[in-house]
């Protein structure tokens, strides 16, 4: 089985292609499902902060699965960002009718990870520091399915920078505890990086960790790049491939 199950559309900011289109896309690519999952953003200082229309976006998913049955399964997901600040939020949407939430972290207090002028002003290690005590955070609160794009800096740095032994372990270890599922997302291979979200080092503390279960992920927003480089997420043996259905695992085979 084939899913992906991180992709935006038009109800997403950022998002280059209508629902149906991409939608359409996954299906005639060969995939067997696929999982939108729109930005939910509340930081006052985030252009999408107020964006995401869940009425509009029900109805497209509800009416694109009338068309596409008998095809493709289309599952409803949200991409919820810094979801530890903003836990009343996390728990009305955990009390409503999605399969999937993904939670990350776009921004540091009020640094947005990759604006320029912050990258400028802000030592490398210092960024990374930030952004993985703040995804700390966020796993130790929990409340979401799994944890997109780990080392989410690296799509906008020269330069990498992992995490501290002890910070990689405790974050690791609050992914294991609380089974929330790990990302590998491919979306930094088309942008030109030489290696998937995230890196093999934070990959193989979440296994010594005692966690297994991955999703597989492209972060597309446009059609083109729907399951781009899903060979070269190159999951361990040890990985248990998954994705999610009403907000239960699913096992799935690795990508093809």
């Amino acid at each position: 089985m084939r899913v992906d199950t991180h992709v935006h559309s038009s109800f997403s900011i950022d998002g280059r292609a209508t629902l149906d289109a991409m939608a359409e896309a996954a299906f005639a690519k060969g995939f067997d499902a696929v999982c939108f999952t729109e930005h939910f953003d509340l930081n006052p200082l985030d252009s999408g902060t107020g964006f995401f229309d869940y009425d509009a976006f029900s109805r497209a998913v509800d009416e694109a699965r009338g068309r596409c049955a008998s095809r493709i399964e289309i599952l409803k997901g949200l991409e919820f960002s810094e979801p530890h600040r903003y836990p009343a939020a996390l728990e009305r949407f955990n009390r409503m009718d999605f399969d999937f939430i993904l939670g990350s972290v776009h921004w540091i207090g009020d640094d947005w990870i990759g604006d320029p002028d912050y990258v400028r002003r802000t030592a490398l290690e210092d960024i990374y520091a930030r952004h993985y005590e703040e995804t700390l955070a966020a796993c130790e609160s929990g409340g979401f399915d799994s944890l997109a794009h780990a080392d989410f800096p690296k799509r906008y740095l020269e330069g990498k920078v992992e995490p501290r032994a002890d910070l990689l372990a405790a974050l690791m270890a609050a992914l294991a505890s609380k089974g929330i599922a790990l990302e590998l997302n491919s979306s930094p291979l088309r942008k030109g990086r030489a290696e998937r979200y995230p890196s093999d080092l934070i990959l193989g503390a979440y296994l010594a960790a005692g966690g297994r279960a991955v999703t597989f992920s492209s972060d597309a927003h446009r059609t083109e790049d729907l399951g781009a480089d899903f060979d070269r997420l190159d999951p361990p043996a040890a990985c248990e491939p998954c994705f999610f259905r009403a907000r239960k695992r699913v096992a799935i085979g690795a990508p093809a």
